[in-house]
């Protein structure tokens, strides 16, 4: 896999990490590559590597790494004796209902044991009909399998036929037949018990010290992260009337209070520096002052547009801002005394004259 994948222009790194039953391969690219090319240039790599892997690999999964693969908004479902079906039942729909709000990527599930079904082999029924565990589980997966059934045709069209071994509920797994002999036939539910369970809880979520289920959601690229979060919110409060009332819904965490709190500091800051540019240039003038005051207040509306719509994660990066032609729109449209030869040669004889005046008041 690694040589397959060091055949792919602007190959940076190409890292493995070897672990018991999983194996991750990692491929960095040089930066200023496409990602999107690059992505579907592995897609295409590691499907040409697939015939010629082991067969008892269970399942290849290609993951992209992307900076604004965070959460914008977290929502805990709360409850210390609700079951995990109903908490997992509630998060699919408001997972469903966070995914319907504008400019939502997608909104995912965490922290919550899978329902399975869980048969128990009775051990001595199966001795006494000498049966041995390997023909219950084989029974099981032979009944469970989706095997292609060939074709039909009719005149000019073709239909696809195939057998479907999935279970509808636990009675059909019960009847399941493992054994025939003497005209009697042995079923799954004789030897064993079929019910409903959950995984092993090797992940498992706690907020405030409860038992809780996470629903996350991030937003798409180029939004406003606050319009997102409105969005969200209104979803939310749609939703809240479906909970019942041993389950609390409530918002674990919110990233555009995090932003609002940078965007409070980024305003105090600039107030602050414009106010020690008008104390310190006022000497000059009035006129300099107020148009280094302006050209900074035009920076800082920049970075405002550039922190109110992030590209990636929460906050985007500010140099992009700078080049823009929204940015610059008050130096283009600007009055040409304001840069003027002579509007320069005043500013600097007046300026010279004040300190010629401050040089003769020491003498004195």
């Amino acid at each position: 896999m690694e040589d397959a994948l060091n055949e792919i222009d602007d190959i940076n790194k190409v890292a493995s990490v070897i672990r018991d039953g999983a194996a991750t391969v990692t491929a960095e690219f040089f930066y200023g590559t496409d990602p999107d090319k690059k992505y579907d240039e592995v897609v295409r790599q590691v499907n040409a590597m697939r015939d010629r892997l082991p067969s008892g690999i269970f399942t290849i999964e290609i993951r992209r790494f992307r900076t604004n693969n965070v959460a914008v908004l977290q929502t805990a479902l709360v409850s210390p004796t609700a079951s995990y079906a109903r908490m997992q039942d509630l998060a699919e729909e408001l997972r469903k209902r966070l995914e319907t709000a504008p400019e939502v990527r997608d909104a995912q599930k965490w922290a919550y044991p899978e329902k399975e079904v869980r048969i128990t082999v009775d051990q001595a029924r199966l001795t006494a009909l000498g049966l041995p565990v390997e023909r219950v589980v084989a029974a099981a997966g032979e009944a469970n399998a989706v095997i292609p059934g060939g074709a039909v045709e009719s005149g000019a069209r073709r239909f696809n036929i195939k057998t479907s071994g999935n279970f509808e509920s636990l009675d059909e797994i019960r009847d399941t037949p493992i054994f025939a002999a003497g005209g009697a036939t042995v079923r799954l539910g004789d030897v064993a018990e079929v019910e409903w369970s959950y995984e092993d809880e090797d992940v498992f979520g706690r907020y405030n010290g409860e038992r809780a289920v996470f629903v996350t959601a991030r937003m798409r690229d180029e939004q406003n992260i606050f319009e997102v979060r409105d969005g969200l919110f209104r979803a939310i409060d749609a939703f809240r009337a479906q909970v019942p009332g041993d389950i609390h819904l409530v918002t674990a965490f919110d990233q555009s209070e995090n932003v609002r709190h940078r965007l409070g500091s980024l305003q105090r800051d600039f107030l602050i520096a414009i106010a020690l540019v008008l104390v310190t240039l006022l000497p000059l003038g009035l006129r300099a002052s107020l148009i280094v005051a302006v050209s900074i207040r035009c920076r800082w509306r920049s970075a405002w547009r550039c922190l109110m719509r992030p590209a990636s994660g929460s906050i985007r990066s500010a140099s992009s801002g700078w080049s823009s032609p929204s940015a610059c729109s008050w130096m283009i449209r600007s009055p040409s005394w304001k840069t003027s030869p002579a509007f320069a040669a005043r500013v600097t004889d007046r300026s010279m004259r004040r300190s010629r005046r401050r040089a003769r008041s020491r003498l004195r």
